[in-house]
């Protein structure tokens, strides 16, 4: 997979913004989902192990976020979390009824939009 070229050239907000372009989510999601056919030299299903864990370990953090949003009252909750997670959270939440807004997406128009939602939060 040829993802995005992360370097000094770059601020942190690019970089951010580089792995979280949608193109970049979409080769991720191909790349876990082309694991399912992975097996070693014994047949056993290695990717789908993987893959199991993992799922185990999205769905953990969508239980968690949905015990966080219960105990609040905000509108909205900020998980900073890492762009390989983002293509199957994003469906979980927004199967779930949420709304998932990646500030890193249209930065100008979405950094703004978060940070007046953040400012309330100490």
């Amino acid at each position: 997979m040829n993802g995005p070229v992360i370097s000094t050239n770059y601020s942190l907000i690019e970089s951010f913004c580089r792995l979280n372009e949608n193109i970049n989510i979409q080769k991720l999601e191909q790349l876990y989902l082309s694991l399912v056919i992975v097996e070693n030299k014994k047949g056993e299903k290695i990717g789908i192990n993987f893959l199991d864990k993992w799922m185990k370990r999205e769905l953990t953090i969508f239980k968690n976020m949905i015990d966080i949003s219960r105990d609040s009252t905000e509108e909205c909750i900020l998980l900073v979390i890492g762009s390989d997670h983002i293509w199957m959270l994003r469906r979980l939440f927004e199967g779930f009824g949420w709304e998932v807004i990646n500030p890193f997406l249209n930065l100008e128009n979405k950094m703004e939009c978060m940070m007046d939602r953040i400012k309330g939060f100490h």
